[in-house]
C-alpha cells in the first residue's frame, strides 16, 4: 500500500523554550505591602494547548508525529477508497450478471412452450383431428371411434411432453375432446386465448393464472406436492383449419402447469453451476406466490439444492412490475447466502404482469476475493508504516520535499487520475515509497480494467449460454428434424443474419433445403432442390476435411460462375 504523507514545512530549529526571549521583572525593593499585594503581580502560570505542547516538541518529533498521523490518514483513505472501488465495482458486475442471466431462466421457462408449439402444430395437420373438427363444425356427432382416436392423440401429447392440458375445441369454443376428465360440450378459453385464436388463425404461446375450481374440473395429473392453490400455466393454441377451404374449425389447446416444476429453475443452475432461481406467480389481487423455485447458493453441486425458496420480501418483484422495462435489480439474503439478484417480468397476451423470473448469484466468491484484497493491502499499509519510522529517525527534514510530492501525487490519484505516477529518482526509501505507490496504481488499475474485461467476457458467455443452453436442451427433447429446426433458427437469430439454412446431399450429390430461417421480406426457400455440378467434382472432399468458408462479398471473392447461378435466387450478396 502506497500513501501520501503530510508534514509540515520545517524551519530552522528554534532555541529551548528556557533560552526564549522575555521581559525581567526589575529587582524587587523592600516593600512594607502586604504579601497578598505581592502575590498579584507574579506572571500565572501558562495553560498548555494541544497546539502549545506540539509547538515545543523538537522538531525531530514532530517530523515523526506528523509522519506517522498522516501516514494513518492517508493509508485508511486510500485503502478504503481501494476496498471501495473492488467492492462497488465486483458487486455492479454481479448485478449486471445476474441480470443478463434472466435470459437463461426466460430461455428454460419458453423452452416447453416451444415444445408443445412444435407439436401441436403438427398435431392440427392430423387426419382425426380434423376430421373430429370438421363432424362438430357440420353439426354431427363423433363415431366412438373417432372420439377414442382423437382422446388417444391427445393424451399420447400429454404424457409425451409431461404437460397437463391437451385440449380440442370447436370453433364456437366448447370441448370436443380433452385427454383428461370428460368435459364434452363444455366452453374452454382459457384468457380469452380461445377466441384469440378463432379470429385470427395464428398460433398464441402466452402464460395465464388458472384457478383451483378450473383444475379440479379438469382434472389433470398434477405436479408431486401441489393442491388446493391457482396455478400458472404455459398455454399454446393452435389453429385447426378446413384442409378444403382454410377455413378455422376448431383449436388446439395445450397448457403446461409451472408449479412445482423444478426442471426449470435447475436446468438454470446447472448452466451456472451456482446461486438461485425462481419463477413466481402474480395472483389477481396482485399479491405474488412462488411457483417454483431452486437455490444451491455457491456449492455447485445439487447435492445440497433447497426446492422452493421463496424470496425473505417480495420487494424486488414489486419493483420489477412497476418498472418501464419490466426488470429490478437488487442484492437479495436468503438464509445465510447474499445474492446480487434480477427480476424479469412475464406477461400475458393482454400486456399484464403474470409471472416474475428471478435469478440470483452468489456473492460468496466475491467475498472471498474482497478479504483477500483487504488482507493485502492492510499488509502493505503495515510494511509502509514500518518504512516511515525508519526514514523519520533517519533523514529528518530532508524527506519533506519529496513526501510532499507524493502526497500531492497521491492525491491526484485518490481523486481520479489513473495515469498519475511517481518520478522520483532516489534510491533510498523516498525513492522505495515512490515505487510502491506506483504498484499499487498499477494493481488498481489493473483491477478495474479487469473487472471491466470480466463484465464484458460475462456477457459474452451469457449470450453464447442462451443459445448453447437451449440447443443442449432440445437436442434430448427434440426429434432430428425438429433440433435442426431449432438450430437453424437459433442460430440466425445469435448471428444476427438474414437467413440460415440447413441442407442435405443424396447419394447423386443433389442438394435439398431441409430447414430454413429466414427475415420477414427475404424468399422462403424451404425444400428447394439445389443443383451444384461443381461440388461433387472439386469439392467434396475438401468439406470432408471440414472446410469452412466466410465470404464477404461473392461478387469479389472469384466464385465459379455456377456457384453465383446457385446463390442468386437467394438475394445473396
Amino acid at each position: 500500500m502506497v500513501s501520501h504523507i503530510e508534514q509540515e514545512s520545517f524551519g530552522q530549529a528554534e532555541i529551548d523554550s528556557d533560552e526564549k526571549l522575555g521581559q525581567q521583572l526589575p529587582p524587587q525593593q523592600p516593600s512594607h505591602t502586604s504579601s497578598k499585594k505581592v502575590s498579584s503581580i507574579r506572571p500565572k502560570p501558562r495553560k498548555r494547548s494541544l497546539v502549545t505542547w506540539f509547538t515545543d516538541l523538537p522538531v525531530r518529533r514532530k517530523q515523526l508525529i506528523g509522519l506517522f498521523t498522516s501516514e494513518i490518514i492517508s493509508v485508511i483513505g486510500l485503502t478504503g477508497v481501494g476496498s471501495a472501488l473492488i467492492i462497488l465495482g465486483g458487486r455492479s458486475q454481479l448485478i449486471q450478471q445476474a441480470k443478463a442471466e434472466t435470459s437463461v431462466v426466460e430461455i428454460e421457462y419458453n423452452l416447453k412452450i416451444d415444445q408443445m408449439g412444435f407439436g401441436f402444430r403438427g398435431q392440427s395437420d392430423n387426419a382425426a383431428i380434423i376430421q373430429a373438427a370438421l363432424l362438430t363444425a357440420n353439426g354431427q356427432a363423433l363415431t366412438p371411434e373417432i372420439e377414442s382416436q382423437v382422446k388417444q392423440i391427445l393424451q399420447n401429447e400429454t404424457k409425451a411432453r409431461i404437460i397437463e392440458y391437451a385440449t380440442l375445441v370447436d370453433r364456437n369454443g366448447n370441448i370436443i375432446v380433452n385427454a383428461n376428465a370428460n368435459r364434452q360440450g363444455q366452453p374452454f378459453d382459457p384468457n380469452g386465448l380461445v377466441s384469440r385464436v378463432l379470429k385470427n388463425p395464428k398460433q398464441i404461446k402466452a402464460s395465464s393464472i388458472v384457478s383451483w375450481g378450473e383444475l379440479q374440473q379438469e382434472s389433470p395429473p398434477l405436479p408431486d406436492g401441489f393442491s388446493n392453490s391457482d396455478a400458472l400455466i404455459r398455454y399454446t393454441v393452435t389453429p385447426v383449419l378446413n384442409p378444403a377451404n382454410g377455413g378455422v374449425i376448431g383449436a388446439l389447446v395445450s397448457g403446461d402447469i409451472v408449479n412445482n416444476k423444478l426442471p426449470i429453475v435447475q436446468e438454470t443452475l446447472n448452466a451456472f453451476q451456482n446461486g438461485y432461481a425462481a419463477v413466481y406467480m402474480q395472483q389477481a389481487s396482485g399479491d405474488y406466490a412462488l411457483a417454483t423455485s431452486s437455490a444451491i447458493g455457491d456449492n455447485q453441486t445439487f447435492s445440497n439444492a433447497q426446492a422452493n425458496v421463496a424470496l425473505p420480501s417480495t420487494e424486488l418483484l414489486a419493483t420489477a412490475v412497476a418498472a418501464p422495462d419490466g426488470t429490478a435489480t437488487d442484492r437479495v439474503a436468503i438464509g445465510s447466502t447474499t445474492y446480487s439478484t434480477a427480476a424479469q417480468v412475464i406477461r400475458d397476451v393482454d400486456n399484464q404482469p403474470v409471472a416474475v423470473l428471478v435469478r440470483g448469484t452468489s456473492e460468496a466468491s466475491l467475498n472471498a476475493l474482497i478479504l483477500n484484497s483487504l488482507a493485502v493491502q492492510l499488509l502493505i499499509a503495515l510494511v509502509a508504516l514500518g518504512a516511515d519510522a525508519v526514514l523519520a529517525v533517519l533523514l529528518g527534514r530532508s524527506i519533506a520535499n519529496p513526501i510532499k510530492q507524493l502526497k500531492a501525487l497521491t492525491q491526484k490519484f485518490a481523486d481520479g487520475d489513473r495515469r498519475i505516477r511517481a518520478d522520483l529518482q532516489s534510491r533510498d526509501e523516498i525513492g522505495d515509497l515512490a515505487n510502491t505507490f506506483n504498484g499499487l496504481a498499477n494493481t488498481i488499475t489493473q483491477s478495474e480494467q479487469k473487472l471491466r474485461n470480466e463484465a464484458q467476457q460475462q456477457a459474452i458467455q451469457a449470450t453464447r449460454a442462451k443459445f448453447l443452453a437451449e440447443l443442449s436442451l432440445q437436442s434430448r427433447q427434440l426429434s432430428t428434424r425438429d433440433f435442426v429446426a431449432a438450430c437453424v433458427e437459433g442460430a440466425r437469430e445469435a448471428l444476427q443474419t438474414d437467413r440460415v439454412l440447413f441442407f442435405e446431399f443424396d447419394e447423386q450429390w443433389e442438394g435439398n433445403v431441409t430447414a430454413e430461417s429466414v427475415g420477414n421480406g427475404w424468399p422462403v426457400k424451404l425444400g428447394d432442390s439445389i443443383h451444384d455440378p461443381c461440388f461433387s467434382e472439386k469439392y467434396v472432399e475438401q468439406y470432408r476435411e471440414g472446410r469452412v468458408q466466410a465470404i464477404p462479398d461473392i461478387e469479389q471473392a472469384g466464385l465459379e460462375a455456377c456457384h453465383l447461378e446457385i446463390l442468386a435466387p437467394y438475394s445473396v450478396r
